[in-house]
């Protein structure tokens, strides 16, 4: 079975699983080793979900809420997150609103 990581420092397709971690909120995750550079790197590498502390269900719930009209500066208090995290969020996940609701339409029909 072909290996669908590529490494993102070198971008070889040469890549073993090297170990797991747990994450405090997201589980287990994997750690990958590129054979060509012996980087190590995770399975969230260069993905949107890179970085982030809090669970995607909580991050999911917020963003939710901000667009059924709560306003920014109460969003952040009603969910004691920083103006800046949610502004972050925002951010990272508003490059996500084409490619899912190209997905949401395919399963439609």
């Amino acid at each position: 079975m072909l290996n669908p990581l590529h490494c993102p420092d070198c971008f070889s397709e040469h890549v073993e699983e090297y170990s797991h971690y747990e994450t405090k909120s997201n589980g287990s995750r994997k750690l990958y080793r590129c054979t060509a550079c012996q980087k190590i790197f995770s399975e969230t590498k260069s993905s949107f979900i890179e970085g982030l502390k809090k669970p995607i269900s909580f991050i999911i719930h917020v963003l939710k809420a901000r667009s059924e009209g709560l306003g920014f500066n109460a969003t952040g208090r009603t969910f004691d997150i920083s103006k800046n995290t949610l502004l972050n969020w925002e951010r990272r996940f508003a490059l996500l609103k084409g490619p899912l609701m190209i997905y949401a339409l395919l399963h439609t029909f």
